[in-house]
C-alpha cells in the first residue's frame, strides 16, 4: 500500500469554505483553467478505447445495511490483473442516522478501512470497518475526545499506518489532530495535539499523513510568516506521549496556503500550491528544511492543482480538476525526478469521455500500479461523477483501464477514494440527502 494514499486529500472543500468562513476567516474555493497550455513538457494521454466503461452491476452490489455486512465473499486482493468487469460489489450506508456527508475522508491499509463523516452539527464521527469472508463490516465508531462541544470537522481527513490512525478536526480553534493506536479492542485514544501557539482558525487537521516515524498534519491557514501562508506540522511519540508539534514545512510567504493536502515519498514531504509544489526534506536525524520546488507547468493559476496529491514509486501524482478552464474537466499530472527543478511533468492524464464540469482529480489513491482518480463535483453541481482506473504498463505509462460510473445520479461519487490492493473504495458524501455512503468496487473475472 501507497503509505501517503492515506491523507484526506479528497475534502468537502467548498463545505470548509462556509463554515470557516462563519468564524471568520474562508478556505479557499479554487477556479479553473490552465490544462490545455501546458506546453510540450510531457506526454498527453487520453487512453482512448482502452478503457471499460462499467456501470453498476446487477447482480453484485450488496446494498447491506448500515454495518456493510452480506456482501459477496471476499476476493484475493492480491491476484493478478483481471479480465472481468469493474463494478460495485458492495455498499457501504451510513450507519449513524442524522449523521452527515459519510465518506468525506477514507484511508485503507490491509483489510481496515477508515471513513470520515462530519456527524451532526459538523462536530464529525469516524467509523472502522474490518474485512472479512462477507465482506467490509462496521468494527468500531470513534466520537471525538474529549467531546466536541463545538463544530471541528473531526473525520475531515483520515490516515492510517501500521496501527496508528490520525483524524483531523481542522475547524475549531487553530485546529487539531486525534491520535489513536490499535490494540486487542480496537483503536484506543493516544493524544490531541495542536498547531504552535498563534493566530486562531490554523486549520490543522486540513490534510494528514505520515513520513518516517511522523504523523503529519496540515494547517493551512497558519500565519506564521504572513497571512494564510500555512504550515505541515509533525509529531512523534517519545516514550508514553506525544511529542509538541515540530515544523516539517513552513510556507516561505503569505497566502500560499500550504497543507490543504500533502503527500510524502522517503524522506520528503510534498506540499502543493497554486503553481507548484514545494519539497521539504525530513531525515531520521530530524534534520527539516526546504529542498526546492517543481512548478505547475499549466499557464494558469486557477485550475486547482494541488487538489489532491500521492505519491510513490518515484512518482508525485497531482490532482487538477479545474484544469481547461472553459470546461473544467480536469487533469491529473505525473511527476518524476529529472529536470532543472529535480522533478519533471512526464505524463498527463484525463479521461476517455472528458466532459465538461467533471472535476476528473478531484481525488486520488495510489497502490503500486493501481491509481484510482475521483471525479465529483460537490453539491449537485452540473458534471457526471465517475471512478477512473488506471493501471502502469511495463513502460512505465499510465493508460485508462476501467471507468466506473456513478450508482445514483446526482450525488458526489468519486469524492474520497482509496485503495486495499486491487479493491477500491469510492464515496459519495452527498448520497440520501448528505447522508451518504461508500462503494466498494472490485474486478471480477
Amino acid at each position: 500500500m501507497n503509505k501517503m494514499n492515506d491523507t484526506r486529500i479528497p475534502r468537502l472543500i467548498a463545505a470548509l469554505s462556509i463554515l470557516w468562513a462563519c468564524a471568520a476567516c474562508g478556505e479557499d474555493g479554487g477556479g479553473g483553467g490552465g490544462g490545455g497550455g501546458e506546453g510540450d513538457v510531457g506526454e498527453d494521454v487520453a487512453a482512448g478505447d482502452v478503457g471499460v466503461d462499467v456501470a453498476q452491476s446487477d447482480s453484485g452490489e450488496d446494498s447491506g445495511g448500515g454495518d456493510g455486512g452480506g456482501g459477496d465473499a471476499a476476493v484475493d486482493v492480491d491476484a493478478g490483473p483481471c479480465t472481468g468487469a469493474w463494478s460495485v460489489v458492495q455498499t457501504l450506508d451510513n450507519p449513524m442516522p442524522g449523521a452527515k456527508d459519510f465518506g468525506v475522508s477514507l484511508a485503507a491499509d490491509g483489510d481496515r478501512l477508515v471513513v470520515g463523516s462530519t456527524g451532526e452539527n459538523a462536530r464529525g464521527v469516524v467509523f472502522v470497518y474490518a474485512r472479512g469472508g462477507s465482506g467490509w463490516t462496521l468494527e468500531q465508531t470513534i466520537e471525538p475526545e474529549p467531546p466536541a462541544a463545538e463544530q471541528t470537522l473531526f473525520g475531515q481527513s483520515v490516515g492510517l499506518r501500521d496501527g496508528v490512525l490520525v483524524v483531523g478536526a481542522p475547524l475549531g480553534d487553530r485546529g487539531s489532530l486525534h491520535i489513536y493506536e490499535e490494540g486487542g479492542g480496537g483503536f484506543a485514544f493516544a493524544a490531541r495535539v495542536l498547531p504552535p501557539e498563534g493566530p486562531m482558525f490554523a486549520g490543522l487537521g486540513a490534510s494528514v499523513g505520515f513520513v518516517g516515524d511522523l504523523v503529519l498534519g496540515g494547517a493551512p491557514r497558519q500565519s506564521a510568516t504572513g497571512t494564510n501562508a500555512g504550515a505541515i506540522y509533525g509529531y512523534t511519540r517519545e516514550g508514553g506521549a506525544w511529542s509538541d508539534p515540530i515544523a516539517v514545512a513552513i510556507s516561505p510567504t503569505a497566502g500560499l496556503r500550504i497543507g490543504q493536502s500533502l503527500a510524502s515519498l522517503d524522506d520528503q514531504v510534498f506540499a502543493p500550491m497554486d503553481r507548484a509544489v514545494l519539497v521539504y526534506g525530513v531525515t531520521p536525524e530530524g534534520d527539516r528544511g526546504q529542498l526546492g520546488s517543481f512548478e505547475n507547468p499549466a499557464t494558469s493559476t486557477t485550475d486547482d492543482f494541488g487538489t489532491s496529491v500521492v505519491a510513490g514509486d518515484g512518482e508525485i501524482i497531482v490532482g487538477a480538476p479545474g484544469s481547461n478552464w472553459a470546461e473544467r474537466h480536469g487533469s491529473v499530472l505525473v511527476f518524476r525526478p529529472g529536470g532543472r527543478q529535480g522533478w519533471e511533468r512526464v505524463q498527463r492524464l484525463e479521461a476517455d469521455d472528458k466532459r465538461e464540469q467533471d472535476a476528473f482529480g478531484y481525488a486520488l489513491a495510489l497502490e503500486g500500479d493501481l491509481l484510482a482518480v475521483g471525479a465529483s463535483v460537490p453539491f449537485g453541481m452540473e458534471g457526471v461523477q465517475a471512478l477512473y482506473l488506471f493501471e502502469r504498463g511495463d513502460d512505465e505509462s499510465w493508460s485508462q483501464l476501467a471507468r466506473v460510473a456513478d450508482p445514483v445520479e446526482g450525488g458526489a461519487f468519486g469524492q474520497a477514494v482509496a485503495l486495499s490492493g486491487r479493491t477500491v473504495l469510492v464515496s459519495d458524501g452527498s448520497h440520501d440527502d448528505r447522508a451518504g455512503a461508500v462503494y466498494v468496487v472490485e474486478c471480477r473475472d
